[in-house]
C-alpha cells in the first residue's frame, strides 16, 4: 500500500532579476535575494499554506518569457531564496535535510512577457513527506 502525499503549489511572477550561477555580479545581489525570499513568503501566506510541517520536498519549475536555451540548474540560487522564504513563513522550521528532503529544478514552458522588465514565473510544487 502506498501513502498518498499532500501536495501544494505556488506560482508567481519573478519579483526581481533571475539569479544565475553563470552571471558575474560586481557585488552581491542583496536586493534580488530579498525580493525572491519575500515573494515566496508572501505567496505562501496568501495561499494559506500550512505552517509547522516536519518534512517536505520542493520541486521548482522556472518559466521564462523567451525560448533561449538555458541550464535550469544555474538558477538554483532563486530556488534557495524561495525555500528561505518558506522557512520565514513557517512552512518548515529550517531548510536542513531533516526538514527538506529533496529539491529539484527544471525549466517549463515559455510564458508571455509581463509589464515588469524582469520576466517569467516560478512554480513551486511542495510535497509533504512522511
Amino acid at each position: 500500500m502506498t501513502a498518498v502525499l499532500e501536495e501544494m503549489r505556488l506560482r508567481f511572477t519573478a519579483p526581481a532579476e533571475w539569479l544565475s550561477a553563470n552571471k558575474r555580479y560586481k557585488r552581491r545581489p542583496d536586493v534580488a535575494i530579498r525580493a525572491w525570499r519575500q515573494a515566496a513568503a508572501l505567496h505562501a501566506r496568501a495561499a494559506h499554506l500550512p505552517r509547522g510541517l516536519n518534512r517536505v520536498s520542493v520541486y521548482a519549475t522556472i518559466h521564462f518569457t523567451d525560448a533561449r536555451r538555458r541550464d535550469a540548474h544555474n538558477y538554483m540560487a532563486v530556488v534557495k531564496c524561495c525555500i528561505d522564504g518558506l522557512v520565514d513563513y513557517g512552512l518548515i522550521p529550517d531548510d536542513r535535510r531533516e526538514h527538506l528532503l529533496w529539491t529539484a529544478i527544471t525549466e517549463g514552458d515559455k510564458v508571455p512577457a509581463g509589464p515588469l522588465k524582469v520576466g517569467g514565473e516560478i512554480e513551486l510544487r511542495i510535497v509533504v513527506e512522511p
